[in-house]
């Protein structure tokens, strides 16, 4: 299931407080994590977040205790799964729950089978969400029980272009690794379980070479570093895509509209958008979209959503009478 897919499931799956639990499987770096935090926030859902990779029992179901008379004994749950406001919206999420161990898996069970621990339940607008690595990965999972598999909603995350570009034009990351990713799919994610590399691209890798890029940049080592993030094949391509940007028409002439000549190759035309999406003013967005409407359609959506994306331009852009025209 795309990302996308995810977050209207989820949105959807909060809206029913009996719905069964969901389980997300896929990869290391693919957004699991990422995708159920922006759904939280696009829900207004508060996330309560769990890595039970690093957790003991003791962390789901609580401390044990006795009563005063010492004749019964009570669990205290942990106070951060239990809101001060229980009438509001929970995103429950078990993050890396295959790495947990056994009995921190069999804590989990009440939840997923009665949305409570003990006696004290969870809100009742709130929904359960685990999410792991799968068996091949070689990630060092355990297999689930049978008794848990059985009680959640399974479902695969797939790795999605659109999906990704959309979340990183949103998210600020460089419009030339947007392009570079755009005409080299298959540098959005290449992950091998078989393989010794340490470094290789997935989602959460190419955000991490974007960071190093940027705080790093003009230093000598700073392919080394981007080579530790995503693999030297990666960081080889990305370099010699940049060289290309010498052959770019005069980006500071197309601003001020006295450029329109477009590149006739197609790696040089997201490259151009790139370069305009991100350096665009509000005094530039009549120029832009003129020449916007001279770029074929996949390009020019590349460069509008770049505009749009972008927080004191979108509101300008849609003033912009040419913006009507190309709508």
């Amino acid at each position: 299931m795309r990302p996308s897919q995810i977050n209207r499931m989820i949105t959807r799956a909060l809206q029913e407080p009996e719905h069964p639990p969901i389980f997300l499987w896929g990869p290391p770096g693919v957004g699991k994590t990422a995708v159920v935090a922006s759904s939280a926030r696009s829900a207004k859902a508060t996330l309560m977040y769990r890595l039970m990779s690093v957790r003991d029992p003791v962390d789901v179901k609580g401390i044990p205790g006795l009563t005063a008379d010492r004749k019964k004994m009570f669990f205290a749950p942990p106070i951060d799964l239990f809101p001060d406001n229980p009438q509001g919206t929970y995103i429950y999420f078990f993050d890396e729950i295959t790495l947990a161990n056994p009995a921190t898996q069999a804590a989990i069970y009440q939840i997923l089978a009665e949305k409570r621990i003990e006696k004290q339940r969870l809100p009742e607008h709130s929904l359960v969400i685990l999410a792991s690595n799968r068996l091949e990965d070689r990630a060092g999972v355990r297999d689930l029980a049978s008794p848990f598999a059985n009680r959640v909603i399974h479902i695969d995350f797939d790795v999605d272009l659109d999906d990704w570009r959309n979340w990183a034009i949103i998210n600020q990351v460089a419009g030339e690794i947007i392009a570079f990713i755009s005409l080299n799919v298959d540098l959005l994610f290449k992950f091998d379980p078989q393989s010794d590399k340490r470094g290789f691209p997935t989602p959460r890798s190419i955000v991490r070479a974007n960071l190093i890029i940027k705080v790093h940049q003009g230093e000598s080592y700073v392919w080394e570093m981007v080579e530790g993030a995503v693999g030297k094949e990666w960081a080889a391509k990305y370099r010699q895509y940049l060289a290309i940007y010498k052959e770019l028409p005069d980006v500071d002439d197309i601003l001020r509209g006295k450029n329109q000549l477009v590149p006739t190759r197609s790696d040089l035309r997201f490259a151009i958008a790139a370069l305009l999406g991100n350096k665009a003013m509000p005094e530039h967005l009549e120029a832009v979209m003129r020449y916007s409407m001279k770029l074929p359609p996949e390009h020019s959506l590349f460069l509008i959503q770049l505009l749009t994306r972008r927080q004191g331009i979108s509101t300008q852009l849609i003033k912009t009478p040419t913006f009507t025209a190309w709508q």
